[in-house]
């Protein structure tokens, strides 16, 4: 009998044996595969975040210098040197700026000024280099003057890669001559995201067909298919095998860890890949924690082992077993759910309000984008961040859809609480009760301000700053519609600068464009209904679209706008009209019948304006068509 306990016990504690292996063998694997989804995670993160910071400073590269060129441009000397060609006088002009700029950073690289053919007229950096033809070797140049809109991006060129940012430039008389191009060593993103972010390396994989045109390749660090630039070549020239055809790699130089991973594609303006900004962050304290955490659950295997091959008791040893492993399960169940708490709080903008639109709770993310703290935010009404310019109507729509029982997407213009406006596209969800009441809502919003930002700049004249002409053409047709279905007024103004072409004539292109400044303003000034809108469609022609406005009232409101531009008192010595400059306007205001067009609205109006022409202008006459 003892002999058979003995084989029970031998075999009991061989099975104990081999049982505690395997598990400890599970647990070190569990523990690898739970690193490696930190690992992954962080480096979601991290792109993310680098991400947006290469595109918030990316946006600020170029506001600075495309301000810098219009500072530029602002000199009639430098204009007239580029019209001329004088490439001397244009070289004396700017190369102060140039060594201004460059001085204030070591990465502005280049100024270069291109005729409207594309040829090169000034390389300020390299003044020597000039009359070379740019069309096929440079696209974004010669997209710029085929296209006549401002242009940035990466591009090679035959001296090196350099994000470019490329301005047309246009005479007085607004005619197109040529380019100017500001040319930014592509370092300086991976010097500045490095010095932001000190626990990363970062570096630049260029791909070899973004580099044909370039003619001094052999300076840089061939990789693979493409080229590598960064501050770290001999780092990456190492490390980047580790990452070839994987999520990530892991490297390790001088006792330190580091994750080698692609954080961002970068793509030039024609939309095709370029370039791959790769990063090398610093997991050292990571992969420390992952060897202690296995070294403690050796240690604590083993003495567990001991424990229980001393006292033979295998229900005992699997009920601890099975304890320990389900505090630990539920110990990582806390965590991943504090963690997810974390990452919602930090990154979701979120908030939630009562029944009477009282905010009740708000994330970290909604403060950050609001301006304001938790503590200003909670018990205060849901319109503390509404804009003043936000339709009641719209208002009223979002808040019937949600207390009737229905969600509401959709975007809404905001305010922060330093005055800086910004848009949001809105998820607002009801809650109700168990009975079917509404209790409040939640909202899940998402900033929209860049794209609205883009969308504005499609939509503006810049140098009045209204609404342009295929802005007009769009928003006319469908407020035509919009009145047909509701059987509401609509009114659309043609106004005329009287007289404009002799006040060219006689004052000069320049104070002909403040005072197409100075009436733009005035129209913006008078026009406080969101529902109203001005724009400028011609030379010195404007438009005005009004809702829900009678025919009586628009003549009165539009004679207001004449009164004020004539009170202005702009001398206008050659009018025909008056000693000050005056405005003609013509007005169509009725409720459309389904007949009526964009076209014969707008043919109304401009018939209107004609008889305000032909009775000695600064005037206003309503067309007779329009319901009195």
């Amino acid at each position: 009998m003892t002999e058979q306990y003995r084989n029970i016990k031998n075999t009991t504690l061989l099975r104990l044996a081999v049982t505690l292996v395997f598990l400890l063998a599970a647990f070190i694997f569990a523990s690898y595969l739970g690193f490696k989804e930190k690992l992954e995670n962080k480096l979601s993160h991290e792109t993310d975040h680098l991400r947006s910071f290469y595109n918030s400073e990316l946006s600020s590269l170029n506001v600075l210098n495309f301000t810098r060129i219009y500072n530029l441009l602002d000199n009639t000397e430098v204009i007239d040197a580029i019209e001329s060609g004088d490439r001397i006088k244009l070289y004396t002009l700017v190369k102060r700026n140039f060594d201004l700029f460059a001085s204030e950073s070591s990465f502005f690289k280049n100024m270069h000024f291109h005729t409207e053919k594309n040829i090169t007229l000034l390389r300020v950096h390299l003044p020597e280099e000039y009359g070379d033809d740019l069309t096929k070797t440079r696209p974004l140049i010669a997209r710029t003057n085929r296209e006549k809109i401002p242009q940035s991006g990466l591009e090679s060129g035959f001296h090196g890669i350099y994000y470019r940012i490329v301005q047309p430039v246009f005479n007085g008389k607004g005619k197109h001559i040529g380019s100017v191009e500001f040319g930014i060593d592509p370092t300086y993103f991976t010097h500045l995201l490095g010095s932001q972010h000190g626990d990363k390396k970062l570096a630049f994989v260029f791909t070899a067909s973004s580099l044909k045109n370039l003619e001094e390749k052999d300076e840089l660090i061939k990789f693979g298919n493409g080229y590598l630039l960064s501050d770290y070549n001999n780092f990456f020239r190492k490390a980047l095998p580790e990452m070839q055809d994987k999520k990530f790699g892991t490297y390790k130089e001088d006792g330190r860890n580091y994750m080698i991973a692609p954080v961002l594609k970068l793509n030039s303006y024609e939309g095709k890949n370029i370039a791959t900004l790769v990063a090398a962050i610093d997991i050292t304290s990571d992969v420390d924690e992952i060897r202690y955490d296995i070294l403690i659950l050796i240690i604590f295997s083993i003495l567990a082992a001991a424990v229980i091959l001393l006292i033979t008791n295998m229900g005992f040893n699997i009920y601890i077993r099975k304890l320990d492993k389900t505090n630990e399960t539920l110990k990582q169940a806390i965590d991943e759910l504090t963690y997810t708490h974390n990452i919602i709080d930090q990154y979701v903008i979120y908030s939630e309000a009562d029944a009477n639109g009282t905010l009740t709770g708000v994330s970290t993310a909604f403060c950050d984008i609001s301006g304001y703290t938790r503590d200003e935010l909670i018990g205060a009404a849901h319109t503390i961040i509404k804009h003043p310019d936000i339709d009641q109507n719209q208002s009223r729509q979002i808040w019937n859809a949600v207390v009737s029982g229905n969600s509401w997407n959709g975007d809404i213009k905001n305010i922060k609480k330093d005055g800086t406006v910004f848009w949001v596209n809105a998820n607002i969800i009801p809650r109700m009760d168990d009975k079917g009441n509404f209790i409040g809502y939640s909202s899940i919003i998402t900033d929209i301000t860049d794209r609205k930002r883009v969308e504005e700049l499609t939509i503006t004249d810049e140098h009045t700053t209204l609404f342009n002409k295929s802005h007009f053409n769009r928003l006319l047709e469908n407020e035509v519609r919009r009145a047909q279905r509701n059987r509401s007024f609509l009114t659309l103004a043609i106004i005329d600068v009287d007289y404009f072409k002799d006040y060219n004539d006689t004052y000069g292109h320049l104070k002909g464009d403040k005072v197409l400044r100075r009436v733009a303003m005035t129209l913006k000034m008078l026009l406080k209904r969101a529902g109203d809108h001005a724009f400028r469609i011609g030379g010195e022609e404007f438009a005005v679209i009004c809702i829900d406005m009678s025919p009586k009232e628009s003549f009165e409101f539009f004679e207001t706008i004449r009164e004020h531009i004539y009170n202005l008192k702009i001398e206008h010595a050659a009018s025909g009209a008056d000693e000050y400059l005056t405005i003609s306007a013509g007005v169509y205001s009725a409720v459309p019948s389904p007949d009526d067009t964009a076209n014969s609205t707008f043919s109304k109006a401009d018939a209107a304006l004609y008889i305000s022409k032909q009775q000695g202008r600064n005037r206003v006459t309503l067309h007779e068509d329009s319901e009195v």
